[in-house]
């Protein structure tokens, strides 16, 4: 595992193994809610690393912005190594946008305003 990691390959959890789904009001019913969320790799980084901490809403769809979460759109220049595997990602859960939690586990997939408003809900 040491020799993988310093060759920046992928973590172990991204071969086949799983975490079990996470449940209860912190997580809303929908495609891989409660999945720890995909950690692809480009060139020795890892998503993680390049677009940070908290929460993120990656998403296909023109969001406004949201304090406390970081709105993503794989389309960002900036994000172009990253963008095939989210997109990817998106297709295979037929959502246009993915609410991921502080933790990585995924709060939810859908569209951006339900998992907005139900973000918004669960944090009161």
């Amino acid at each position: 595992m040491l020799a993988q990691r310093a060759s920046a390959g992928p973590d172990v959890a991204g071969e086949g193994f799983k975490f079990p789904p996470l449940a209860g009001p912190a997580i809303f019913p929908s495609p891989a809610a409660g999945d720890l969320f995909i950690q692809p790799w480009s060139s020795g980084r890892r998503w993680d690393d390049v677009v940070g901490d908290g929460p993120w809403l990656i998403t296909t769809e023109t969001v406004e912005a949201v304090n406390g979460l970081k709105v993503v759109n794989p389309s960002d220049p900036e994000l172009a190594a990253f963008s095939s595997a989210l997109r990817s990602w998106l297709s295979k859960h037929g959502a246009a946008s993915v609410l991921v939690r502080p933790d990585r586990y995924v709060f939810g997939a859908g569209r951006a305003s339900e998992l907005l408003s139900r973000w918004t809900s669960a944090l009161r």
